[in-house]
C-alpha cells in the first residue's frame, strides 16, 4: 500500500486468508457490510452474531442466558450454572436482561475434573486436527465447543466442564429490548 500509494480493495471468500492479507477488512452479507476493522478486532469483538459465527475456523459459541445481580455481584445464569459477567460488559447489562455469551473455542478452556465458573456437561464429539482437537460437547439442549492440545482430549462420553475466557456478553438479537420509560409530553 505504501509504495502504490493507493489502497486496493480485494474481494476474497476466504475469510482466514482475508485475515491473513488484510490491515483492514470488511465482513458482508447479503444485506451488505456487517462489520469494517482489523481482523484482530473482527476476531475478538465481532459486532454481531453473524460476524460472531462466519469469522474463525470454529464458530464461537453463543449461549443464551439471564442477567442476575446479587448483593455479591452480577452474573450470567445458563440453567443450573452461574457465571460471572465478563468484564467487558460491567454495567452494561440489566438485572433480568436475556443475553447471549459468547466465547470462542480457542479460549474455552476444558477439563475433566469439576471446576468453579465452568459449564458441566458430556463429550459428544472428538475431531482430532493434527496438533489440536476440537471438542464439542453437550450442556442441556446446548452444544459448547472447545479447542485443546493434541493428545489433552477427553473420550467421548465423558463428563468435562469448560471455562470460557475473553468472553463477550451481548444483548440477545432475537429479543426485543426493553425500551426506556419516556416521561410525559406536555402539551
Amino acid at each position: 500500500q505504501g509504495e502504490l500509494e493507493c489502497t486496493p480493495v480485494f474481494v476474497n471468500h476466504s475469510q482466514s486468508e482475508a485475515r491473513a492479507m488484510a490491515d483492514r477488512m470488511a465482513v458482508m452479507a447479503s444485506v451488505g457490510i456487517r462489520q469494517v476493522g482489523t481482523p484482530s478486532d473482527i476476531f475478538h469483538r465481532p459486532a454481531n452474531v453473524f460476524v460472531a459465527n462466519f469469522i474463525g475456523s470454529t464458530p464461537m459459541n453463543l449461549l443464551p442466558a439471564r442477567v442476575t445481580s446479587t448483593t455479591a455481584g452480577t452474573y450470567l445464569v445458563l440453567g443450573d450454572v452461574r457465571l460471572p459477567v465478563p468484564s467487558m460488559a460491567a454495567g452494561l447489562l440489566r438485572d433480568d436482561e436475556e443475553v447471549l455469551l459468547g466465547s470462542r473455542p480457542e479460549y474455552t478452556d476444558l477439563s475433566e475434573q469439576e471446576r468453579p465458573d465452568s459449564l458441566p456437561g458430556t463429550v459428544a464429539v472428538v475431531e482430532n486436527r493434527g496438533a489440536a482437537a476440537q471438542v464439542s460437547g453437550d450442556i442441556g439442549e446446548l452444544t459448547v465447543t472447545a479447542v485443546v492440545p493434541d493428545a489433552e482430549e477427553p473420550r467421548s462420553r465423558t463428563p468435562a466442564w469448560r471455562t470460557p475466557h475473553n468472553a463477550r456478553a451481548a444483548r440477545d438479537p432475537r429479543r426485543p429490548r426493553p425500551r426506556p420509560r419516556q416521561p410525559p409530553r406536555l402539551r
